[in-house]
């Protein structure tokens, strides 16, 4: 999460970013500012996309992160 909390110190403009830590395979870490960004958990594993209908045949509940909160 540090880390994290740095690289958007430095972000500039509008972005949407998903990261996975090659320590923590199994997380998947995602922020935005002025992009669209949803999540989705199920039994398989997380996944993030720009919209929800990519998302559908994992899931039918969602996290819409806030601008500027890194979820996970």
């Amino acid at each position: 999460l540090k880390t994290l909390v740095e690289v958007q110190k430095r972000l500039e403009g509008s972005y949407a970013v998903a990261v996975i830590f090659k320590d923590r395979n199994d997380e998947i870490w995602a922020m935005k500012r002025n992009n669209p960004l949803v999540a989705t958990k199920n039994d398989i594993g997380c996944f993030v996309a720009s919209d929800i209908p990519a998302l559908l045949s994992y899931s039918n509940k969602f996290i819409r992160p806030e601008d500027d909160e890194i979820f996970l």
